[in-house]
């Protein structure tokens, strides 16, 4: 699968880095696999058997059980790496990995129909730094009150 062979690749390349290159390349790594994940994503057949077929013939439960397994570890470790690096504020990672994964599920169902997926994963991955960014422990706190 594109995604595992992207993330191998990723932890090699870190191994062979000083500590400082890895705190540096930590968001870039993250987001170099969201991609990834995207650009996988927009191959009929993948999007199909992942998101569509998958959880309606295994059923949601055991669907989301073996999602669990496989790409939510890489973004639970991806996240954590991010807190780890001081990127992003260390609470809450479980929520953040789930927000991720369902903001990267919902992009590629939609790339279905996208005049211009490549564009279009280029805005997700972009907004998603930006996201991620509103997490970081200088971030000032959200407006009580505020949607």
């Amino acid at each position: 699968m594109p995604c595992r062979r992207r993330a191998r690749a990723v932890r090699r390349r870190r191994g062979r880095r000083g500590r400082g290159d890895r705190h540096d390349d930590t968001l870039a790594d993250f987001l170099a696999g969201c991609r990834a994940f995207l650009e996988a994503s927009l191959a009929p057949e993948v999007r199909r058997i992942l998101l569509i077929d998958g959880p309606a013939v295994l059923g949601w439960g055991d669907w989301r059980e073996g999602d669990l397994e496989s790409s939510a570890m890489l973004l639970d470790a991806g996240v954590a790496e991010l807190a780890e690096a001081g990127l992003i504020e260390p609470r809450a990672l479980g929520t953040v990995t789930t927000m991720v994964s369902g903001a990267l599920n919902e992009v590629a169902l939609a790339n279905a129909g996208a005049a211009d997926p490549a564009r279009e994963i280029d805005e997700a991955v972009e907004l998603l730094r930006r996201m991620l960014a509103g997490l970081a422990p200088t971030a000032a706190p959200a407006a009580a009150g505020a949607a």
